[in-house]
């Protein structure tokens, strides 16, 4: 009898998404639901997506993508944010950046489906891969739209709720952790208290602020067999220092994801060097100026060399060498605040049967990342 309730679920839930997608594609208006097929995909902590075809008729599209919101509301996407990301994903469209889209509500959202497949991490420092991504990164940070979101930093607003100060300690108390762990959730507390979180907020260089993605990691990257990337998910976009998003794409280079918990282990052997740390400031550079070149979009920029593209968007190497030096450091500092935040997270979501990942073991890395590129930038909580 549940077997068959949740057949009914499922096919009701495929009825609202096919009616959903006929107000948004016309083409699709005469289908019927045995007319295609659904296929569950991967899904985030607040989406589930799902591939739809159609099994026989020739009517294009033949295969969307929809999205249905509201996993898991608690983890802080609320309307608001929802409401954000639909604006940010659809100017990411028109700008071919990202998937077209063809409508969204805040319940689903039915997209262009691109014949992909999320990037590996090992995959990210692969020549051709890093001057896309890096591009890509690049142009998306260069955007401003001020009447969106406040002019305020990402992390610090994060870091700053009591709610999630709160539930942090909550966790850092329970009592059902190995001796091991208890051990390291306790080392963590002092990343939730006062001083720690002033210090975060103090070396956050305030002056360079962009508009970033705030999620960059293998899932949010897809990747095609031309090894053109696209980068999705707009949920957390706001403003942040420069070298946050690049810090963290490059972190990914080293989390190797695992198909079952805790889905990832840290594998330094991909990282880059800091020779091709400085390729990926250097191709973020050119994607930050790419909007203000004459003929010139990502697509275009592939078929460039690298001395031709800074040429093409710099009228003054000398002033391209200081942006260069300058987001080399933000870089590196990114790469800590994104340790910092994966720690947080480790303690903000603490032990849950909520999702496959093992956030504590998260928690634990990024701690340790934190603790590495502090000590490596010579910063001190009490200075």
């Amino acid at each position: 009898m549940d077997q068959v309730e949740q057949t009914n679920e499922q096919i009701n839930e495929q009825t609202l998404m096919l009616d959903f997608i006929k107000q948004k594609v016309p083409s699709w208006n005469t289908l019927n639901i045995n007319e295609i097929k659904f296929e569950k995909m991967a899904f985030g902590l607040t989406s589930q997506n799902y591939k739809v075809f159609i099994t026989e008729k020739n009517i294009e599209p033949k295969t969307l993508l929809i999205r249905k919101f509201g996993l898991h509301s608690s983890s802080g996407c609320d309307r608001e944010m929802r409401e954000k990301e639909i604006v940010f994903f659809d100017l990411f469209s028109q700008m071919k950046i990202g998937p077209k889209t063809y409508g969204h509500n805040l319940d689903y959202r039915v997209e262009e489906f691109i014949n992909s497949r999320v990037i590996k991490s090992y995959e990210i420092n692969n020549t051709k891969v890093r001057k896309s991504l890096a591009i890509s990164l690049g142009l998306i940070n260069s955007f401003k739209i001020d009447k969106v979101i406040d002019n305020t930093s990402f992390i610090e607003d994060f870091i700053s709720q009591k709610q999630s100060i709160d539930a942090c300690l909550y966790n850092v108390n329970l009592t059902t952790y190995t001796q091991e762990r208890a051990t390291h959730m306790k080392n963590m507390k002092y990343l939730i208290e006062k001083d720690e979180i002033e210090f975060i907020k103090r070396v956050i260089p305030k002056d360079r602020f962009v508009l970033s993605h705030n999620d960059i990691w293998v899932g949010n990257i897809l990747i095609e067999e031309t090894g053109r990337v696209t980068i999705i998910d707009y949920e957390r976009i706001a403003y942040n220092f420069q070298g946050y998003d690049l810090g963290k794409l490059i972190l990914e280079t080293m989390f190797e994801r695992l198909p079952d918990s805790p889905q990832h282990e840290i594998n330094e052997k991909y990282f880059p060097t800091k020779d091709e740390i400085i390729e990926f400031c250097e191709y973020y550079l050119i994607g930050f100026r790419l909007n203000k070149a004459k003929d010139l979009d990502r697509d275009k920029a592939e078929k460039y060399t690298k001395e031709e593209l800074i040429k093409m968007v710099y009228e003054d190497e000398k002033e391209f060498m200081q942006e260069r030096e300058q987001l080399i450091k933000d870089t590196y500092l990114g790469m800590m605040i994104a340790g910092y935040f994966m720690a947080f997270l480790g303690l903000l979501i603490g032990p849950t049967d909520r999702y496959q990942m093992d956030f504590v073991k998260f928690g634990i890395d990024g701690h340790n990342i934190y603790l590495k590129y502090k000590q490596m930038l010579n910063l001190n909580s009490s200075n």
